[in-house]
């Protein structure tokens, strides 16, 4: 699996992502969905500022996500874009994002996520957005 010439195993179980990484503009879409021995997303603040599509799908193991603050937003205005989706993740049970992330963008959408426990945003996230929580 490869982000802008950084090589990851497809065997990692915990991925920890440093504060103000990733920030080039080039770098505008970030799928999770190879990593099938991923338990941990751990995502510093200030990073992915140009990324607008956001998808994990499909990671059984998966088990927490944890963004900073400021991730993945480019600026203050409203725009027309900025997809995040979570979904088939059946062992996810811990989804926290950090002041300001995701701001900008216009869609959030959760599904299928049997065992999630605990949601916590902080301010300013989706701000512009609509938001899709499906489940049975």
């Amino acid at each position: 699996y490869i982000i802008d010439s950084l090589i990851v195993p497809i065997t990692i179980e915990k991925m920890v992502i440093g504060n103000g990484m990733f920030n080039d503009e080039n770098i505008t879409s970030l799928h999770f969905s190879l990593l099938v021995r991923l338990k941990y997303i751990v995502i510093g603040n200030d990073c992915f500022k140009y990324v607008r599509e956001f998808v994990i799908d499909g990671l059984e193991s998966l088990e927490g996500v944890k963004i900073g603050e400021y991730c993945f937003k480019i600026d203050e205005e409203e725009r027309d874009d900025g997809i995040c989706r979570i979904t088939n993740c059946p062992n996810l049970y811990q989804l926290e994002k950090g002041d300001n992330s995701f701001e900008n963008f216009q869609s959030f959408e959760i599904s299928n996520l049997n065992s999630l426990q605990s949601i916590k945003f902080g301010y300013i996230c989706f701000d512009y957005a609509d938001l899709s929580l499906k489940g049975e």
